[in-house]
């Protein structure tokens, strides 16, 4: 066609250069921001970081984050992302830019395998470059690709997009099929290991041979379909093995889900809904979220079922007409389908859940548009060549404008005042991000806005879901209640934090601190001698419980707390009080 040779005179010579330069455009301003929100935990703080072989062999066996455990476990098991972090860690140690470099590399890998994929597929140049393009600049990405926890997504989506890549070319090198197919299965494995909705991908290999059948790895018998899944079904079966003997009953849903079944099941539509018109919705990113739940089956409902049930007759029907649009489809469908709380996950929704399912839906909107554009081309008065330079004008200013919004994006995850502060302003009953915000307040020494911040992430209001950790919410608000010298409301924040989690180390160290603050010091060195029974290397522990001893009267045991102190934190803040101390201490009858 004319308008596919006019059309690669601009962009096709080298579409991969393309997309690279495109991509890269678009992220190079994120690469030097920080880290934000649970960055610090992961990375900084050594949450997700092995230093050694059997760290990582006893990682692979615990749940994500059981190393420093004070939060709890949460309910996933995914060791490549720890050894990634981990490795990137050994290199770089706690430098932001490396890992914003590496989260951004995996992006990039994306984006030309996403090209590579659609190619092998024979879906015509123009089609799989545009799909492609808009998968690697749309702002929605930032969540996934300008946040370094966000590392899950691109890294489980670049090893199911490598098994399939590997498995599509066995067809033409038969030769080597057998070592293609076992590569394939390792980087399945390895996907497995990164996220799990990568285990949505024997469905998606089983929908090319169904959508595809004249290309030559498809022109054999349902036979030859059931034999190229089954080593990936194989591979499904042990996975489900390993998440039980990891996680136990959290294995396939997060266990006592506060949300009732029916309740999850007539919110599905509105959920579903809310992600299809997500990339069209640019003022509706965030990077966490609230969302409405549905209380019954009311109008609003039955209207989603439809417009649902609508979108699914329209893909079918073209379904011999235009197999890519009804593939992309399938692939955004299917890649939404573990994340629709069905089965219950800890964030109800997030924008990084669509980074995988963003390439099926780019495919059928750039396959849906050109269908659109041919029809307008047999009614237009003027020329071919006009339309098809209009066409590409009105195609690179698209791109183009959505690198200069992927980059705005970029900017607001400088810092975690500027991430969240941006972020309430979308969502403003999202209670992890007033939980983030009075992170970043208290941080900051803002103690009075922490505290405010923290007392609105504990209000749940009815009819809405927002992810939140009680007791870490309790514990910081704890915090920023001593740093205005409130201990009062500080001793209260605390003991509800011991009731909900009493094995946790801070609410015993807070409860210690608020009452050393209250002036009942036997009260404080009670709930400090707890903490130190869990904790008996903690400097801050260590030093209070020191100090509680000094106020007592009870001079041998502040003298020795006071000396380990000094022996576990030797550059410690206090290091001239405890110096000072023991020798007042030791110059005493």
């Amino acid at each position: 066609m004319r308008t596919e040779a006019d059309f690669a005179a601009l962009w096709l010579r080298a579409p991969r250069l393309w997309l690279a330069g495109l991509t890269v455009v678009a992220f190079a301003n994120a690469t030097g921001n920080g880290f934000v929100w649970l960055d610090h935990w992961q990375v900084e703080s050594g949450g997700l970081i092995v230093r050694s072989w059997p760290e990582f062999w006893r990682a692979v066996q615990q749940p994500l984050g059981a190393m420093p455990g004070w939060e709890g476990s949460a309910p996933y098991a995914r060791p490549c992302v720890v050894l990634l972090l981990s490795l990137v860690h050994t290199i770089a140690g706690t430098q932001p830019v490396a890992y914003h470099l590496t989260v951004e590399l995996l992006h990039l890998a994306n984006v030309l395998l996403v090209y590579g994929v659609l190619a092998a597929l024979r879906i015509e140049s123009t089609v799989a470059f545009l799909t492609a393009a808009l998968f690697a600049v749309h702002p929605l990405q930032t969540a996934a690709v300008s946040w370094v926890s966000g590392v899950a997504d691109p890294l489980f989506t670049l090893l199911t997009l490598l098994a399939l890549r590997l498995q599509l070319a066995t067809s033409n090198q038969w030769r080597r099929a057998f070592g293609l197919r076992g590569a394939a299965v390792l980087c399945f494995v390895c996907a497995l290991g990164a996220k799990e909705p990568a285990a949505i991908f024997p469905l998606l290999l089983a929908s090319i041979y169904v959508l595809f059948p004249r290309l030559p790895f498809t022109t054999t018998p349902l036979r030859a379909l059931l034999r190229a899944v089954a080593p990936f079904c194989i591979v499904l079966v042990g996975a489900a093995f390993y998440r039980l003997q990891v996680l136990d009953a959290a294995a396939f849903g997060q266990v006592g889900a506060a949300v009732p079944l029916a309740t999850r099941l007539r919110t599905l539509p509105h959920l579903l809904l809310s992600y299809l018109t997500l990339p069209l919705r640019l003022g509706s990113l965030t990077v966490c979220d609230d969302y409405a739940l549905s209380g019954s089956w009311d109008v609003p409902t039955v209207l989603a079922c439809l417009v649902l049930a609508a979108l699914c007759a329209g893909l079918i029907s073209v379904w011999r007409r235009s197999p890519a649009a009804t593939f992309g489809g399938l692939w955004m469908l299917l890649g939404l389908l573990p994340v629709l709380n069905v089965v219950p996950i800890l964030h109800y929704r997030a924008d990084r859940f669509f980074y995988f399912p963003l390439i099926g839906w780019s495919l059928a909107l750039v396959v849906l548009m050109r269908r659109a554009l041919s029809v307008l081309q047999g009614t237009a008065i003027r020329s071919v060549e006009h339309r098809q330079r209009g066409i590409t004008v009105a195609t690179t200013v698209g791109l183009f404008l959505l690198v200069g919004l992927t980059m705005r994006r970029n900017a607001l995850f400088a810092d975690d005042r500027t991430l969240f502060e941006s972020t309430l302003q979308v969502s403003p009953f999202c209670r992890e991000a007033r939980t983030a915000l009075g992170d970043a307040y208290l941080r900051a020494g803002r103690y009075a806005d922490a505290a405010t911040e923290y007392a609105q992430a504990r209000t749940a209001r009815p009819g809405r879901v927002s992810y939140v950790v009680m007791p870490k919410v309790l514990i910081n608000l704890g915090m920023a209640e001593i740093g205005r010298g409130q201990y009062a409301a500080a001793e209260a924040a605390f003991a509800e934090a011991h009731r909900l989690q009493p094995q946790l180390l801070h609410p015993l160290f807070g409860l210690g601190i608020a009452n050393l603050g209250l002036g009942h010091v036997a009260t404080a060195v009670i709930w400090l001698e707890q903490a130190y029974a869990l904790a008996p290397d903690d400097p801050d522990v260590l030093l209070n419980l020191a100090l509680g001893y000094d106020r007592l009267g009870r001079q041998a045991e502040a003298v020795r707390f006071y000396r380990r102190y000094l022996d576990r934190a030797p550059e410690g803040r206090a290091r001239t009080v405890a110096e000072q101390r023991v020798r007042a201490l030791a110059s005493l009858p």
